[in-house]
């Protein structure tokens, strides 16, 4: 086993069991084994920031890391926290939207003063000028910011949500992001800086009046994750067999659009036939390689195994499933990327691979693609999937010929979306 990776696990052994015995105390005492340091460290740092762990971000945050000399990042998987949390507050872990109507409700507030109080002390205890996270409204965050706001530390978040909002058929692209923000807020945005990929979600938010522009400030960065996606353009893909599913749930992607329980369930049907064409399709061209990547969630990769199992009795051999492979790599090495409605298929693009989807516009649910041309082949089987691969005059598109179209997408591509992210946050942190 990996020795970091085993370090890591018996440092999480050793919180569950103080956790579970309720030595709160001793947690906080021993917090510094919970923390890991980002890029190298520097002495002449001027200041230290916290980042709140969590998957995908922790990409964005680990390339802002690179531009920031006179920043010193340090980072606390957001677990520590919620587990916390869940053990004082489980009626609260997953009432995000609800959490301050609670507070005006609830007149026993022992335990969640409790965890406030743990939290307040951790943060004395790390001596940061600031924090930063994925979202705003998240229950066990809201103490955690209240803190930072007590003591004096700066409060940042880099809001990695709201590219690709799916749409219904008569709602316009800023709509239906201001719909899936109202969907999900708290209506307390409590941070001085908020960071956004595009103008549509910087927009939305504005429009929406969930930030106060009089306290926070609003500023476009681009997706720093996305930098290393612009150095691939010109890359020549040598194995062209190789194919890349990026598994997706249309429950979770549809969920703020409310639907109805007879159209859910014909978008769930046409998500499992999606997923079997993709698998047949890798079955009947053995010569195809096809890795399908999921979520972290067991589950999603549960779902893989039983369509297979359900239609197979011989494993394919040519079938690779996976959670955790890094999406650049896969990216990298794969000519041919297959998904729905994802930030991942539009790093394809940016990285000029070709990008085949899946198609729910017949049930009224319509994607980031939809009416924008043809930057991405719209398929609904295995036959139309060959088809494109086998079609030797199917190129991607060149990236001067989307530019725009991704641009209004995923904010600024041109490879500096980090700096400026960085140039942002070091702004707020020479002010305090």
């Amino acid at each position: 086993m990996n020795l970091r990776l085993y370090k890591n696990r018996i440092k999480r052994l050793i919180f569950d069991i103080l956790l579970k015995l309720k030595y709160y105390r001793l947690i906080i005492k021993l917090s510094m084994l919970y923390v890991n340091e980002l890029g190298e460290r520097r002495e002449t740092s001027k200041a230290k920031i916290l980042s709140i762990g969590r998957s995908i971000f922790n990409e964005d945050i680990d390339n802002i890391v690179k531009q920031s000399a006179n920043i010193q990042y340090i980072q606390i998987d957001k677990s520590i926290f919620a587990k916390i949390f869940i053990q004082l507050c489980p009626e609260l872990i997953y009432k995000h939207n609800e959490y301050y109507k609670y507070l005006e409700l609830v007149i026993d507030k022992t335990n969640l003063n409790l965890y406030a109080s743990i939290v307040k002390k951790l943060l004395k205890k790390l001596n940061i000028n600031a924090i930063i996270s994925a979202n705003y409204n998240y229950s066990w965050q809201q103490p955690i910011y209240e803190a930072c706001n007590e003591l004096g530390i700066k409060r940042i978040i880099l809001f990695k949500e709201g590219i690709a909002p799916l749409r219904r058929v008569n709602d316009s692209k800023d709509l239906a992001m201001r719909n899936m923000l109202l969907r999900f807020t708290n209506h307390n945005f409590n941070s001085e800086l908020l960071l956004v990929y595009n103008q549509t979600v910087k927009k939305a938010f504005l429009e929406s009046n969930i930030v106060n522009q009089n306290i926070s400030t609003v500023k476009v960065s681009g997706i720093p994750r996305f930098d290393c996606y612009t150095k691939l353009r010109e890359d020549i893909i040598e194995d062209t067999a190789r194919v890349v599913f990026f598994s997706f749930s249309i429950i979770s992607k549809t969920d703020f659009l409310k639907l109805n329980k007879v159209d859910s369930q014909h978008c769930i049907d046409h998500m499992n036939h999606f997923h079997l064409e993709v698998i047949k399709f890798a079955v009947n061209n053995p010569n195809i390689k096809l890795t399908i990547k999921t979520k972290s969630n067991p589950n999603f990769l549960k779902y893989i195994r039983n369509i297979i199992k359900a239609n197979y009795t011989i494993w394919p051999q040519n079938i690779f499933i996976t959670s955790s492979q890094p999406v650049y790599s896969l990216i990298k090495n794969s000519k041919y990327i297959i998904g729905f409605n994802s930030t991942t298929m539009l790093q394809a693009l940016i990285a000029n691979r070709t990008v085949i989807s899946a198609d729910f516009s017949k049930f009224g649910i319509f994607d980031i693609f939809h009416g924008d041309g043809s930057q991405v082949y719209k398929v609904q089987n295995e036959l139309q999937i060959l088809q494109i691969i086998n079609d030797k005059s199917v190129e991607p598109n060149k990236y001067h010929d989307i530019k725009a179209f991704l641009e209004e997408r995923v904010g600024p591509i041109d490879g500096n979306s980090s700096k400026r992210a960085n140039h942002y946050i070091q702004e707020l942190v020479d002010n305090r």
